[in-house]
């Protein structure tokens, strides 16, 4: 009988290890989630101050691409680190990014903080991708993207313009950097070259906020067309001295994307304005639509022309820098050798990435109707026919 007990239990107890025995070896078998890697990237806006408007819709037009990345990529999640640019000192912050949050790459907005920290990219093997229009800034490194429109860009579509209304020319320019070499490298040559009569040139400094005596002499010049080059609160002032004297719809009102910080504002441009504007401005494709509405739905208002610039410079930047971690272990080079000489089809349409890193965008010249961009038909004065500006 002890037999038959003692029998029984050992049955029990080897059934109870080998039931034991079975579940673990199934848990071992189970597979394990991967771990996915974090990149992590620095992004340099001006995020308080005169340009807090553009800062903001530029991080919250990065965000939107990081999410979208995050949410559809298996292999790494993308991380990012906000710096405010405003009042500080680029390079330090640069620092702070790169050696205390081991930033793989870094986006920054404007020309000033972008070439402040430029010198980085060599030094350091590190990723760059600039939200400014310095033409050349992408040639200084291997490892700096300028994924904005350029000046020299914007400058062609302009002196095309003037070629063909064969007007005389009075030029309104920021005292800055970047417009100053618009203006020296590219406009006035190409005005000579063109034979483009130009009557007046004059500069204005930032935050200057009177413009009666430059207007006068504008005014007197007889020119026909008068070229702002600048952005920012001075060309409300302009806009409303040029309406003060009624000069409103009397002469042709040319200028770049600058002019369009207006509208980001409580002055709109009056009628009749052209601009030099990527083509997205005046027609946008699905990709862009969407973009619009998730952006509106998001954020509650709509996205202006550096968040969609800002969206679809994080949105190349992601894919070469997702691409370098899974083919070549996260190294610089491998994210250079992506990113550059390839076509992308976006919300912009399709841009191109060129041999030094510079992305190049269609452009197109626009007329304002009603504070929107349509294209724009010229009279070709020299031929006396109607051409599509394209």
């Amino acid at each position: 009988m002890k037999s038959e007990k003692y029998c029984t239990s050992i049955s029990i107890i080897m059934s109870f290890l080998t039931l034991l025995l079975v579940c673990s070896l199934s848990a071992c078998e189970k597979p394990q989630v991967k771990e996915k890697s974090v990149i992590r990237i620095g992004a340099l806006l001006p995020l308080t101050g005169p340009l807090s408007n553009r800062g903001q819709q530029e991080k919250e037009a990065i965000e939107l691409a990081i999410n979208d990345f995050n949410g559809t990529n298996s292999d790494v999640t993308m991380k990012l680190i906000f710096e405010d640019s405003h009042g500080r000192s680029p390079e330090d912050i640069a620092s702070k990014l790169l050696h205390y949050h081991k930033v793989s790459a870094i986006i920054a907005s404007t020309t000033p903080v972008s070439r402040s920290i430029s010198h980085l990219a060599n030094k350091n093997k590190l990723i760059m991708a600039f939200l400014c229009s310095d033409p050349t800034i992408q040639t200084e490194s291997p490892y700096i993207f300028r994924l904005y429109e350029s000046k020299e860009a914007e400058a062609e579509q302009i002196v095309k313009y003037l070629t063909i209304t064969d007007d005389k020319v009075a030029v309104l320019y920021m005292d800055q950097q970047e417009i100053t070499n618009q203006l020296t490298n590219y406009l006035m040559p190409e005005f000579r070259q063109k034979k483009i009569k130009v009557l007046f040139y004059e500069p204005y400094e930032p935050e200057e906020t009177i413009f009666k005596k430059t207007i006068d002499r504008m005014n007197i010049s007889d020119a026909d067309s008068l070229l702002i080059l600048g952005f920012g609160d001075e060309l409300r002032s302009i806009f409303e001295e040029i309406a003060r004297q009624k000069l409103i719809g009397k002469i042709t009102i040319i200028g770049g994307i600058g002019l369009l910080s207006l509208n980001d504002t409580a002055t709109t441009l009056p009628d009749g304005v052209i601009v030099a504007v990527p083509q997205y401005v005046i027609e946008k494709n699905e990709k862009a639509r969407a973009f619009d509405e998730n952006f509106q739905k998001t954020y509650n208002h709509t996205p202006n022309l550096n968040a969609a610039f800002a969206y679809n410079a994080a949105q190349i930047l992601l894919e070469g820098l997702a691409y370098a971690h899974i083919k070549g272990r996260g190294n610089a080079d491998t994210v250079s050798f992506h990113v550059t000489n390839r076509t992308y089809q976006g919300i912009m349409g399709e841009v191109h990435v060129d041999n030094m890193g510079a992305l190049v965008v269609p452009m197109e010249m626009g007329n304002i109707r009603a504070g929107k961009i349509s294209p724009l038909n010229v009279e070709n004065n020299k031929g006396n026919h109607a051409v599509s500006f394209k």
